[in-house]
């Protein structure tokens, strides 16, 4: 492959937005039947198979390799985990289930990459642009009456038959949601109270912000770091989230675009810092740190506390992204520490909800994927910005940000750059003006 960018027809772009659309509505997981493994996995497999026969031979070995290693590392934890533990066949299939569902959105990244380049990045930032434009419509609409928006979405809810969770965040706050899939709200169920955040088309706002953060930093890219309406329209939706994690990756964003700029002097250095104290001095940042602080107490008695809350067995419990990690190491990664369980039941209950995209990484694929995982995720963000150390670096703290706050193992547009080629030359319509630099 020669291009970074290739150009394609009218029909094809639409083909693949409409794909890459069905693939961020599956990744929100904003309903039950979204987050269903074999659902996902089908969907993949059938999208890698019609875009197979694209591949270049070298690429062809490529999957060929990526495939291989992934099943070996299930038979390791197959051999390992199963016949330590002695589990059932649930177990069985649920670590097939895994496999298969990760394999092929393993597949379906690396086929994207090397048959479309970074024209599939600029057509999710296009995709994402859009279900922007859609969620910020919904949140001012909501800001004004929010019963209004809810009593919509709940309708279109109720209407398509969409099942969804339950989740408890608090010691006495129960919080639930509806969606319509392009647009989910979240309410307090004990004291009907709307949370004013936007959650866009996922189930809560920061792992809508992790989107957004993503297809903007794909913005600045496309764009050469000249600031557009699209990249405005993704700022303002990142803001309305209300993400700690997604303003730190607005502040890497706006550091990456200040040092890029042509005009960059000192008064937007001052400007970044003014933005900077006034970010820091926000109420809900500071309360957000102090409770990820307690988190780190005692996982165990938090948890205790917030089933005292669950009113139904179906529910789900969910801890916050400290404790998800601590949890996570304490009494799951330290078991298997090398190669991980991998998709093997870890004894968690299945009620409890945790998120921690690093602490998923470690107990699923042990320290031995970690840290493939990283060096891949270095080969890639040298691949796009060739030896600009500084920018690569930028793209990694935002990926690494992402990834403490939310769970995207399976999200295909962060594993592309697991496995962008290094020939994958800037020839076409994007050239990076600053590489050269």
């Amino acid at each position: 492959m020669n291009t970074f960018n290739p150009t394609i027809s009218k029909i094809h772009n639409i083909i693949l937005s409409f794909i890459v659309l069905i693939t961020v509505i599956l990744l929100s997981e904003s309903s039950l039947l979204l987050s269903n493994l074999f659902f996902r996995s089908i969907f993949y497999l059938l999208i890698s198979f019609f875009l197979f026969s694209k591949l270049q031979p070298l690429d062809v070995k490529g999957i060929f390799i990526v495939n291989i290693f992934l099943f070996f590392h299930f038979l390791i934890t197959t051999i390992s985990v199963f016949g330590e533990e002695n589990l059932g066949i649930d177990s069985i299939n649920r670590n097939v289930g895994f496999y298969l569902l990760f394999m092929s959105s393993a597949s379906i990244s690396f086929i994207l990459i090397r048959v479309y380049g970074f024209k599939i990045l600029e057509i999710y930032s296009n995709i994402i642009y859009h279900l922007a434009i859609i969620s910020l419509l919904f949140f001012f609409v909501q800001l004004i009456d929010a019963e209004f928006v809810y009593n919509i979405v709940n309708q279109i809810q109720e209407a398509f038959n969409i099942p969804i969770n339950k989740i408890y965040t608090s010691q006495s706050i129960r919080i639930s949601y509806s969606t319509a899939l392009i647009y989910t709200i979240n309410v307090s169920e004990n004291t009907f109270f709307f949370e004013n955040r936007n959650s866009g088309f996922c189930f809560e706002p920061t792992s809508y912000a992790s989107f957004l953060s993503l297809a903007m930093i794909i913005n600045l890219i496309i764009t050469n770091f000249k600031l557009n309406y699209k990249f405005y329209v993704l700022f303002i939706a990142l803001i309305t989230t209300f993400s700690t994690s997604g303003f730190i990756c607005i502040l890497l964003i706006l550091i990456t675009y200040l040092v890029n700029s042509k005009n960059y002097s000192k008064a937007y250095l001052f400007l970044l810092i003014l933005l900077l104290i006034s970010v820091l001095s926000l109420d809900f940042i500071f309360v957000k740190i102090q409770q990820t602080g307690l988190e780190f107490s005692d996982v165990n008695q938090r948890i205790a506390d917030l089933e005292r809350f669950s009113d139904s067995n179906s529910d789900v419990i969910a801890l916050g992204r400290g404790a998800s990690f601590q949890y996570m190491i304490s009494n799951e990664f330290i078991k298997y520490p090398i190669f991980g369980y991998g998709g093997f039941d870890t004894g968690r209950d299945s009620n409890l909800s945790l998120v921690s995209g690093i602490g998923e990484i470690l107990i699923r694929f042990g320290l031995f994927g970690f840290i493939i995982y990283f060096l891949l995720l270095f080969k890639g963000s040298r691949a796009v910005m060739q030896n600009t150390l500084k920018f690569r670096i930028i793209i990694l703290l935002i990926i690494i940000i992402n990834l403490i706050s939310y769970n995207f193992l399976f999200n295909i547009f962060y594993l592309v750059f697991l496995f962008i080629p290094r020939d994958l030359h800037l020839k076409s319509d994007h050239k990076l003006n600053f590489i050269s630099r």
